[in-house]
């Protein structure tokens, strides 16, 4: 009886680590999955992008995602934008949540490198401007993880970059976008059928 269910458990707990590895990657996808292996909406692609119905593992910040996908090398870039961040020009809740979301990332993928400047002679930099400076390219607040800041990486990625998107002067949104090691092979393939078309 006792051997019965070992056996069990022993089964119950590969079952367990086989769907752990099927989900393995953000948002439970994986470098090279092919299109067919996601569920696309019905839209056409832009560029190779494709927007997704839907993703194997949600996150709660983020409401849409989307997946650079190569006919050769399958997905190489998967992003997502979270929900818009609305009545907010001094930015304060979505950075309130950036910096959540930067903490839940350096617990899985450890430190990065934060970039957060304003250009010189900007037009928006009063403190109630902050989300028009974003807006107009006079802002960056971002956070980036690779080898070269010392992160640790896993799951084929190579690159992630987390920032603030602004939409007018209080309107704003967080980017995430994973790049994996295959992207440069993705994008190689992307000039190569441009040029075949001059």
């Amino acid at each position: 009886m006792k051997a019965i269910i070992l056996v069990n458990v022993a089964h119950c707990l590969a079952s367990l680590i086989i769907v752990y590895d099927a989900c393995a990657g953000p948002f439970g996808i994986e470098q090279g999955q092919s299109k067919n292996a996601l569920e696309l909406r019905n839209v056409a692609p832009h560029g190779g992008i494709y927007n997704l119905r839907s993703v194997p593992r949600r996150h709660p910040d983020f409401e849409v995602y989307a997946a650079e996908i190569s006919e050769r090398f399958g997905v190489c870039r998967v992003s997502a934008g979270s929900m818009m961040f609305r009545k907010d020009r001094f930015g304060t809740d979505v950075r309130s949540k950036f910096e959540e979301i930067v903490q839940e990332l350096e617990d899985i993928y450890g430190r990065g490198k934060r970039f957060e400047h304003l250009k010189a002679g900007p037009r928006w930099h009063e403190r109630r401007d902050w989300v028009m400076s974003i807006t107009q390219n006079e802002r960056m607040h971002s956070y980036e993880w690779s080898v070269a800041h010392g992160s640790k990486l896993k799951d084929g990625i190579k690159y992630i970059k987390l920032r603030v998107q602004g939409i007018g002067e209080d309107v704003s949104f967080i980017a995430l976008e994973y790049d994996f090691e295959n992207r440069d092979k993705c994008l190689a393939e992307k000039a190569q059928n441009l040029a075949s078309t001059l």
